[in-house]
Order: structure tokens, then sequence, then C-alpha cells
């Protein structure tokens, strides 16, 4: 009995073992019917690029199991630009293939997948040019799926990125040295109520010119440059850039002095192949340098003003026309005459001249100037006459032409003066003036005066006849004979007293050539001249 027991001692022993046999048969079931993970390793060259640079790139993916690699999906980061598949090629000779599709680089082996896919350690390259951005995106990875079928399809059959063996980021630098776009930065407008920076003709303004790259971040561009677009001035005065550009960490400064005056200017920047032009803005012309009479005050009737109305241009240090509504005013020369100038005397340019209507001299006289004054730029006029009667014998041709300086005031003054165009004088072309008589015109403080102002060209073969006729009754009682006359050439220039007769000094000018009394016994006078005296009789 003893030994029966100890042979039915095993049985249950024995049954425990089979079920552990049978628990273990079950894990091992478990785990042979997982799938081993499938790894494989990705690479893109180079890691680095400048912020904005286009480049091209190599992207590498490496099969690390025994398991055949049929297909890939690269995803392209946001913020870069795939502009082109350069080329592809895979271990062995293998064939495959690349194209881009909304964002993905997508690589295919061109079966059949027997023959062409990756085995263990083999690998495929594509290569491919792109645009960095301007700044890292949020994810910069490159990211691959790798799948074991040739077409990237199916499901269960991806591989696994080796992160550890992988680089699969481009690190993004600042931009490069190389300028990609210059741009000025604003030079001030020329009127001064908004940027209060005055640019005028002449006056130095400050230009910067700054070097930046594809992403507009400074460039550490470190190369010459020159300026040039403004043009010279009306007097040929070419501007002034100041010298070459020489850019310091992507900036360069300049001086720039215009000599142009004008509402839109522009400045162009030269480096190479590289250009940039400025915004527009205005050069406004400098302060008054110079004056000159455009249309000069001409003879003009006593108590009339004086037409046409005199005008003065005012320009710059470089012609430019100076600023419209610059003040311009005019002054009459001090004169013997007493003469002063009534009217609005100072007037705004417009266009560069302003123009004076309206003015009248309260006095008769001969030789008066006008003085024009602009900040510092002045202009005396052509001598002018204010007269009593103007002839015009345009008309005449080796005809007297007759006028009168007026009716009697006082015994002292002559009754009639007549002028009359000499034989051979050139027809249609003799103007003479007579102005009003002047009591005290000769040197000793007696006599009366009138003067003829002839035209050019009556020069001493060519003489002009005044004829002078003196009321009787000034003279009664006295014979012509005792009757003198002295001639003065311009005020204040020198006498002939007494006048010689022609006769005695033949081609003297002036020379009385004859006296007589007329019908009505008026003393009458016969001049040659030729040029501008004043006549007197004592």
């Amino acid at each position: 009995m003893a030994r029966a027991n100890r042979r039915a001692l095993p049985l249950p022993f024995g049954i425990l073992l089979l079920a552990l046999a049978a628990c273990s048969a079950v894990v091992l079931a478990g785990v042979a019917s997982a799938s081993p993970p499938k790894p494989f390793k990705a690479r893109i060259a180079p890691a680095s690029a400048a912020a904005g640079s286009t480049g091209t790139y190599t992207y590498t993916i490496t099969n690390l199991t025994n398991q055949g690699l049929g297909s890939a999906n690269v995803a392209i980061p946001s913020g870069w630009t795939v502009t082109g598949i350069v080329g592809v090629t895979a271990s062995g000779g293998k064939l495959w293939n690349a194209t881009l599709d909304a964002g993905v680089i997508k690589l295919r082996n061109d079966g059949p997948a027997s023959t062409q896919r990756l085995a263990q350690n083999q690998s495929v390259t594509v290569t491919f040019t792109a645009a960095a951005p301007c700044s890292a995106p949020a994810n910069d990875d490159w990211t691959p799926v790798v799948k074991q079928s040739n077409n990237f399809n199916g499901s269960g059959n991806d591989f696994v990125l080796d992160a550890a063996q992988s680089d699969i980021d481009v690190t993004l630098t600042a931009g490069s040295g190389d300028i990609a776009s210059v741009a000025f930065d604003p030079i001030p407008d020329a009127d001064p109520v908004e940027e209060g920076v005055q640019v005028e003709a002449g006056v130095p303004f400050a230009v910067t010119v700054r070097a930046t790259d594809v992403c507009g971040n400074a460039a550490s561009f470190a190369g010459t440059g020159t300026l040039s677009g403004l043009g010279n001035g009306p007097d040929g005065t070419p501007p002034s850039y100041g010298g070459a550009l020489t850019f310091v960490n992507g900036v360069a400064t300049a001086s720039v002095t215009a000599t142009q005056a004008t509402p839109s200017a522009q400045l162009t920047m030269t480096s190479g192949s590289q250009s940039a032009t400025s915004g527009s803005f205005e050069v406004e012309p400098g302060p008054p340098a110079a004056a000159a009479f455009v249309q000069q005050p001409t003879n003009t009737e006593f108590g009339q003003p004086i037409t046409p109305s005199p005008s003065v241009a005012v320009e710059d240090q470089f012609g430019n026309p100076v600023e419209d509504g610059t003040s311009v005013a005019v002054t009459l020369d001090p004169n013997s005459f007493g003469g002063l100038l009534d009217g609005t005397t100072t007037q705004p340019t417009g266009g560069g001249t302003a123009t004076f209507p309206a003015l009248d001299i309260d006095e008769v006289g001969i030789g008066y100037t006008l003085t024009a004054t602009a900040g510092g730029a002045s202009a005396t006029s052509d001598p002018f006459d204010i007269v009593t009667v103007a002839f015009d014998c345009s008309n005449h041709s080796n005809e007297p032409c007759e006028g009168t300086t007026g009716a009697d005031t006082s015994p002292a003054q002559t009754t009639n003066a007549t002028v009359f165009a000499p034989a051979g004088g050139e027809p249609g072309t003799l103007e003479i003036t007579l102005v009003d008589v002047t009591p005290g015109a000769c040197p000793d403080g007696t006599g009366s005066a009138v003067v003829v102002v002839p035209p050019s060209g009556h020069g001493p073969d060519n003489p002009i006849r005044v004829i002078l006729e003196y009321d009787k009754s000034i003279t009664k009682g006295i014979g012509v004979h005792e009757f003198e006359f002295c001639v003065q050439k311009s005020i204040g220039g020198p006498f002939v007293d007494p006048v010689p007769d022609c006769r005695v000094a033949p081609g003297t000018f002036p020379c009385i050539d004859r006296r007589r009394r007329d019908a009505a016994g008026d003393l009458v006078v016969d001049f040659l001249v030729t040029d501008d005296p004043i006549f007197a009789k004592k």
C-alpha cells in the first residue's frame, strides 16, 4: 500500500507540468505574432542655410533592416519652397523617381518591387533646389514617412525612423553678406512745415544707403558704391555726391549738394550689379544771388505809368529762378531833378520774376535809373527819361516831325521847339523825344533848356537838325546876335559854351547852322547835333 501511494504522488505534479507547458506555448505564440520594427535613417544636407537664401539640398533615406524599403514621402516644412527636383540616385543602380505634390517630395521605386526595393543598408538620395524662409518655422523638420510597399500604400508596413542616426532639420543662419537689395533712408521733403528740414540747392543734405539680404535684414556688406541722378544747375554747375560710398556693416552715408532746383528729384546708388533709386524728393532754389531787369523801364510821358511795366528776374547762385513769393523791391536812384518814385515798389516773384505795374516818377528828367533788390542780389536798370511830350518820327521819311513843349507859363520859357529829321536820315527808324524846358540850364545859372534824345546811328556824317523857336515877346527889342547858346552833352557833363558856328568850324558838333527871325519875328536857331545835348539860351 505504501509503495502504491508513492507511485501515485507524481500524478498531480505531472498535471501541473502540463499546465505550465500549455501556458508557455500560449505566450510564445503571442510573441511570434507581433511585427518586428523596421528602422531607417534620414539626413538632409547641408544642415544649415542663410535665411532667405536659395540653394541645392540632398535628402538621403537608408534602410537599416532586412525588410525591403519601397517608397517614402518627405514633408516640406512650412515657409520653405522647393523649386525643383534635380535628380534621384539609389544604391546598386536601382531605379527610383521623385515628384513634388502639395508640399511633399514623393519617392517611389520604379518596380518591380522584388528587384527595385532598397535592401538593408541601401539608400536613395533626392537632390532638389529650395528657398529658405526668412525666419525659422515652428516645425523645421523635413519629416519622412517610409513604407515597405513600392507605391506608398497598405497599412502595417511603415518603417520607423532611427532618430539617433538621423538629422532631418536645416538650421537658419543670418542673411549673407551679399547685397540682395539696397534702400535709402527717407530723404526729407523740401517742405519745412511737413518735414522740418530744408533741402535746397547749394545746401548739403545727408543720405543714408542700407544694404539688405532678401529678407530685408541688414547685410554685412562692406563694398563701395556711387551716387548719381541729380541734374546740373542751369549755369552748368554739377551736383556734389560727396565722393564714393563706403559700406560698413551694410550702411553707407554721404553728404550730397544739389544744384538744380526741381520738384521731383531722385538719387540712384550703384554697386557692381546692384542698384537702387531713392524716393522722390524736392530741391528748392537757393536764396537770391543775382538779379537783372528783363523788361527795362522806357522813356515815359510825365503823369503816365512806366510802360511796359518793368520786370526783374531773380536767380540763386546756380541760375535757378528763386522760389515763388520772394520779395523784390525797386527804388529810384538819386537824381538831380528831385524825382520821387510812386506806385507799389515791392512785388513777389512768380516763376522767378517780379513785375512792377503802375510805377511813375513825379518830376520830368532824363537819365533816371531804378535799382531792384532781392535779398543780397541787386540790379540797376538802363537810364530812361520822364518827358513832357514824346514825338515819334518813325512814320516820316525825310519830312519834318514837329511838336511843341506846351503853352507859355513864364516869359523865360520857350514857346516852341521843333525837330526835323535830317536829309539822308534812315526812314522809319528816327525817334526823337523832346523833354520839358528847364530854367537855369547854363553854367552861369541863366537860360532855359530843351532836351533832344536822338536814336543811335546818327554820327558826324548824318547829324540831326534841331530847330528852336523863341517867341518874339520874350526877345522883344533884343537882336538875334545878342543871344548866346550853350550845350551840355549829358547831366553833369561838360558844357559847350558858346556853341561854335557850323560855318566857322565845319564838322564840329554841336554847332549853330543858322540864326534868323521868321516872318512873325520869332527867333529861330538851327542846331546840328549827333547825340543828346541839352540846349539853352542866354
